[in-house]
């Protein structure tokens, strides 16, 4: 195991700052009830990956009701502090492969099943910030997809065939997207645009956090 993390920089530092102030400038939301607490475990998918705490959130779906109190209890003291327990500050990094007929891989980064639980249940706040704000032209969205996407652009040219016009696109690949995403210009442009403060605050301190490299022999 390889074992690594980030140091942000100086922006970055005043941008997280003023990002947890924002996000204690926000009543907590009410405790999740025991019954959403457990149906959203029930959920959960019983053969994903495990990240650095070695669980799954369904793997919680058949804990007595003190067991799902004690969960609810540590949810809540989460979001009372807005800080999570050391293991899920720990991140696993592995290799899949690309697809089947290619050697490549590409990595991906597991999260605990704290985490997870978490980001499913607090999720409706996205997704209303999300409806209330993306414009026409954005395709990373909620419904939407890389073939619908293709779909309608490729509709477009068709439309303007038909209309005697010529239309062009242009097509960006940005090479190892989320290694160039700047954290101060996240903080920043994320709170001018509304959204929800806490939820970004405990988000980054999930996404900025060290990482441990899983290397693992193959037969």
């Amino acid at each position: 195991q390889t074992y690594w993390g980030e140091t942000p920089d100086e922006a970055a530092e005043q941008a997280l700052h003023l990002l947890a102030r924002k996000a204690k400038a926000v009543t907590p939301p009410p405790p999740h009830s025991l019954e959403r607490i457990k149906r959203v475990c029930a959920q959960g998918d019983p053969h994903t990956a495990l990240g650095y705490d070695g669980w799954r959130p369904r793997d919680w779906a058949n804990l007595p009701t003190d067991g799902l109190r004690m969960l609810a209890s540590l949810l809540e003291e989460v979001e009372a502090h807005l800080a999570w327990p050391d293991p899920v500050l720990q991140n696993v990094v592995c290799f899949i492969g690309k697809s089947p007929t290619e050697e490549a891989e590409r990595p991906i980064t597991l999260t605990s099943g704290l985490y997870r639980l978490w980001a499913v249940l607090t999720k409706s706040a996205i997704q209303r910030w999300e409806d209330d704000t993306q414009g026409f032209w954005d395709k990373a969205i909620r419904g939407s997809s890389a073939l619908r996407a293709a779909v309608l652009r490729e509709f477009a040219h068709e439309l303007g065939a038909c209309l005697g016009t010529t239309s062009a696109t242009l097509q960006l690949d940005l090479e190892k997207f989320f290694d160039t995403i700047n954290v101060a210009t996240l903080v920043t442009k994320a709170l001018a645009l509304q959204f929800p403060p806490r939820e970004l605050y405990l988000t980054l301190q999930v996404h900025t956090a060290a990482r441990v490299l899983r290397a693992e022999g193959h037969n």
